[in-house]
């Protein structure tokens, strides 16, 4: 049971934490994008424009969904969960999660009952997953950083957010205050989307040592002030950590170490939790 709870625990984390659909990973495995390194941005496998990796193919799908209908809608939903593993979660868990997402892709997209999901409830969604599972306190993270890794791999997404960035636009236009660009609590996101990049987010904070950082560690490597344009002494810092998995193989251990003390329904229930914490209707 021990040995399953943690291969559980794992595929809760959004993607395997030995392993896995690893396209954002960490400085140590992605300095061959030295562009993206030098902006301090979410890291990509050096061969972005490769039909083999997953970004391109999400972001195709994504296309197509936004063309299409229902079936593009579940062929985006199956992409994503293929490309993170989420397939190799135990057939009840997976299905009936995907099925939920496909569902509230399709009343969100018609204008029928499922909200958007903001910037603000991703945040609480991967908040509410690190402290669940017992993670160090630089898994936690913030509306800042959460909008400087979208923006990082926006050239990669352009089509994923392409329906956020309309109906926030749409909404600014028509005066709904709600809708302002700074205001994290703005729902613009369809569930798929912001399923993607809760997991996007996850995993930079399991492999990328840009992300393995407090907020305040993160201030203090940026001179006292939160800024998403890297500095001097940031670069450094993240220079002197390349080849460095001690964090990662902290957040491992921690992980699984408290995956062991939960119960197989606590652990069964975490993924509809998070479902919950980002709005998803069932």
């Amino acid at each position: 049971m021990r040995k399953r709870n943690t291969a559980l625990i794992s595929l809760l984390l959004l993607c395997a934490l030995a392993g896995g659909a690893i396209w954002i990973t960490s400085n140590s495995a992605a300095h061959g994008n030295a562009a993206a390194g030098k902006r301090g941005e979410a890291q990509l496998s050096p061969v972005a424009a490769d039909t083999s990796n997953p970004l391109i193919n999400i972001n195709a799908k994504s296309r197509a969904a936004n063309q299409g209908g229902e079936t593009e809608i579940r062929g985006l939903a199956d992409e994503i969960f293929t490309s993170y593993q989420f397939d190799e979660a135990p057939a009840g868990i997976s299905e009936d999660i995907k099925e939920r997402l496909v569902r509230a892709e399709i009343s969100y997209r018609a204008g029928n009952g499922q909200q958007g999901v903001s910037d603000a409830s991703i945040v609480r969604a991967v908040n509410y997953l690190g402290n669940k599972v017992g993670a160090p306190d630089y898994a936690q993270t913030n509306v800042f950083e959460l909008r400087r890794m979208k923006s990082g791999i926006l050239p990669y997404t352009a089509d994923l957010q392409a329906r956020s960035h309309k109906a926030q636009a749409n909404a600014m236009i028509r005066g709904d205050r709600s809708a302002r660009a700074n205001d994290p609590t703005t729902p613009t996101m369809s569930p798929l989307e912001a399923t993607f990049f809760m997991t996007a987010l996850v995993q930079q904070k399991q492999f990328n040592s840009e992300y393995q950082l407090t907020n305040k560690e993160y201030v203090q490597l940026h001179g006292g002030k939160r800024r998403g344009n890297s500095n001097k002494q940031f670069r450094a810092a993240m220079e002197s950590r390349k080849g460095d998995s001690s964090r990662t193989d902290e957040l491992e251990k921690k992980v699984k170490k408290h995956a062991t003390a939960m119960t197989l329904s606590e652990i069964v229930n975490l993924p509809q939790e998070l479902m919950y914490v980002l709005g998803i209707d069932k």
